[in-house]
């Protein structure tokens, strides 16, 4: 009875289970009576008539029974599935627990091992050190003998190296500057050609038309790298043309299609605008990996004018051949914006 009364208490499902039992039984008796009524055969209509409240209330027992054992069915199971994740819960919480002071314990025993430990070498320093303490005496002693000896012998050697980073610096230097100076002997011809096919054409054009323009002189630099050099040529008030030789001109910036050679110098010319527009003429003389080439780009402003064939790499050593086949028609596109000429 025990048993029971602690399995009702868990699960009242149990409860409903057998009430709906109890109920389903009842209806038995009550079908047995509601038949005994209807088989009496005394008056047609007044014995029958008292069968009918036996069937209903079997009918409502029956439903009610049936109900009971169906909600019964549901709540125990119910009942016993929370209870079952009740009892996983409880077992991961225990088992989480464990595993928490299973590592606590682990790392109370490892701290202890590393005091047992440290403690040991401690001691074992301890004695190594008591026994070359002599050691640390005369060597203190040596160096306070020697130290002016050691510091002087110490400054010849930084002095020393100083001179030989000093010459390697100078050598690095000198190494640079020649390189320079080679690579500008190097593309100074296709510079200077390009320098002097513009001011000739334009000192031509001034003579046959009559027209006021002014040709400053430009020199091609001995070393291109470290110094600039610029030059305008002034058409009046009408416009100016600028022609200048520096490496301060990135490469992204002024529109060359590849990065190569990007802190070479390059000559570019600027053919300034009376309306403030202007166009410009790159050249960059490329020597990288064993190329040797000259890279052009001339880039209008206007929509009339589409940029010539002059576009495009060419072998340094032919500068000549796209200066004097191109630069003509660019030359003469310039002149057309310039107004009054």
């Amino acid at each position: 009875m025990v048993n029971i009364a602690n399995a009702v208490r868990e699960n009242p499902g149990w409860l409903l289970v057998g009430l709906g039992m109890i109920f389903l039984t009842l209806t038995g008796i009550l079908k047995t009576k509601a038949e005994k009524k209807g088989s009496v055969r005394r008056k047609a209509g007044s014995e029958k008539q008292k069968a009918w409240p036996y069937w209903t209330i079997y009918c409502l027992m029956i439903l009610v029974g049936v109900g009971f054992n169906l909600y019964g069915s549901w709540l125990i199971k119910h009942t016993a599935d929370i209870a079952a994740e009740r009892r996983n819960k409880e077992s991961q919480r225990q088992d989480a627990d464990y595993k928490i002071k299973v590592r606590e314990e682990v790392q109370r025993l490892a701290n202890e091992l590393h005091n047992a430990k440290t403690e040991e070498a401690r001691k074992i320093t301890e004695e190594k050190i008591k026994v070359i303490q002599m050691d640390f005496e005369q060597w203190a002693e040596n160096l306070a003998t020697n130290l002016p000896g050691e510091k002087r012998l110490f400054a010849e050697r930084k002095a020393r190296l100083d001179r030989e980073i000093e010459k390697r610096s100078l050598n690095d230097a000198t190494k640079r500057t020649n390189a320079e100076v080679q690579y500008t002997a190097e593309v100074h011809p296709a510079l200077s050609f390009t320098i002097r096919f513009i001011q000739e054409s334009i000192r031509a054009f001034a003579e046959k038309s009559g027209k006021n323009i002014t040709i400053d002189a430009l020199e091609v630099p001995d070393n291109i790298f470290v110094k600039s050099a610029s030059a305008n040529i002034h058409f009046g008030t009408n416009g100016v043309w600028t022609m200048s030789i520096s490496n301060l001109m990135g490469l992204p910036f002024m529109g060359f299609p590849t990065k190569a050679g990007a802190d070479l110098p390059v000559l570019g010319v600027r053919f300034r605008h009376a309306d403030n527009t202007a166009d410009s003429l790159l050249l960059r003389p490329l020597m990288i990996g064993g190329r040797k080439v000259l890279q052009i780009l001339y880039t209008p402003t206007s929509p009339t004018f589409s940029p010539p064939v002059i576009n495009g790499e060419y072998p340094l050593s032919g500068y000549e051949e796209p200066i004097r086949s191109s630069l003509p028609g660019i030359l003469e596109a310039e002149l057309l914006q310039l107004p009054n000429y």
